[in-house]
């Protein structure tokens, strides 16, 4: 059965505060763990995180979105919401699977 518009909402906000709660964790984790790292590794990481942020701000413009849509459209809006979600979910991973290898290639310069 289908979650209600407010109980969706809800869930949405979850999800987004805990997504945000970790981005804010893992962005000062990975500042102050690539200072040994190249500049070529670091940059790309950086270039990871920014599109990670783009995604991030596309899902909050969707939440509001969905606060603000009619009964009628709200089907559609949850829909982008729920894309936009797993396309911050996936980029998540993406960008902390590529600091985790970054990391790992830094670190190993040092044994």
């Amino acid at each position: 059965m289908p979650l209600a518009k407010d109980e969706f909402l809800k869930k949405m906000k979850q999800q987004y505060e805990e997504l945000n709660d970790r981005w804010n964790s893992e962005r000062s984790n990975l500042q102050d763990k690539t200072r040994n790292m190249s500049t070529e590794a670091r940059q790309k990481l950086e270039d990871e995180w920014e599109e990670l942020g783009r995604l991030r701000k596309n899902m909050k413009e969707k939440i509001i979105d969905l606060e603000v849509a009619g009964e009628n459209a709200w089907d559609e809006f949850k829909d982008g919401a729920e894309n936009a979600w797993d396309d911050v979910r996936y980029g998540t991973e993406k960008a902390w699977q590529a600091f985790s290898e970054g990391f790992k290639k830094a670190i190993s310069r040092f044994k």
